[in-house]
């Protein structure tokens, strides 16, 4: 492998943990952070990751390692390694299987060019494994430790293996580590909600989108709200100027 490939994992690693761990996450008096404050840090850690360079996946980054469903980033093992007959031998079974002749030949790669592509590949491979490093160790410094051991380690108090856990558990630990919300303050943000006003001097997409917001912390919450119409009328005590 060429030395950028034994480089990436590293440098990807340090990278996301020094911009995870630059994250700010509001506190009490006691430590803790509110829900909505651990929601606005996931959002900085997914648009983080939707930032990172992934030329595999245009314009979505490592966003992928994030997810709870098997993808082409969450598969990778940290044992993974292309080498260049693994490319060469893969081309030639592609040849053999488009031509239907089992002495086909493949042409597509040169050794050389089989070689500079699986130094791409080993590099994509060890780049999402130091980022998912360094992920997780941004996280842990965000959020302390009490709150991503039940995730990064073992029972008997041993680390896990980067392959041993997923960046979504990370993510759900940061949801369930939070200060949960009083169950009047969720009952006044329904209320809020439901007798949402239109301010008809915006445009009805951004009344809209203020109500989308309002939506979307209840749902953080677990309040699940759908609006399936809006009832529309007048003010009496509205003057228009």
């Amino acid at each position: 492998m060429s030395e950028s490939t034994y480089l990436a994992r590293a440098q990807s690693k340090t990278a996301a943990a020094q911009a995870i761990q630059a994250i700010p996450l509001l506190r009490n008096s006691n430590g803790q952070y509110q829900h909505d404050a651990g929601e606005k840090a996931i959002t900085a850690i997914l648009s983080y990751l939707r930032a990172c360079f992934n030329s595999s996946q245009s314009g979505q980054g490592m966003f992928a390692l994030s997810e709870r469903s098997t993808n082409s980033l969450t598969s990778i093992k940290s044992t993974d390694c292309i080498t260049t007959d693994s490319i060469l031998r893969d081309a030639t079974d592609a040849a053999i299987a488009a031509t239907g002749k089992p002495d086909a030949v493949q042409t597509k790669y040169t050794r050389s060019e089989a070689r500079d592509e699986a130094d791409s590949n080993n590099y994509s491979i060890q780049a999402t494994i130091g980022t998912k490093e360094g992920t997780s160790e941004g996280i842990t410094a965000l959020v302390r430790s009490a709150i991503t051991d039940q995730i990064l380690k073992n029972v008997d108090g041993t680390p896990k293996t980067v392959d041993e856990y997923a960046l979504y558990e990370l993510i759900q630990a940061i949801r369930d580590g939070a200060v949960r919300p009083e169950h009047q303050d969720i009952l006044n943000l329904a209320k809020t909600v439901l007798e949402f006003q239109f301010d008809w001097r915006k445009k009805i997409q951004a009344n809209l989108e203020q109500m989308k917001v309002l939506i979307e912390r209840g749902k953080t919450s677990g309040l699940n709200l759908d609006i399936k119409f809006i009832i529309i009328s007048p003010r009496r005590d509205y003057r228009p100027r």
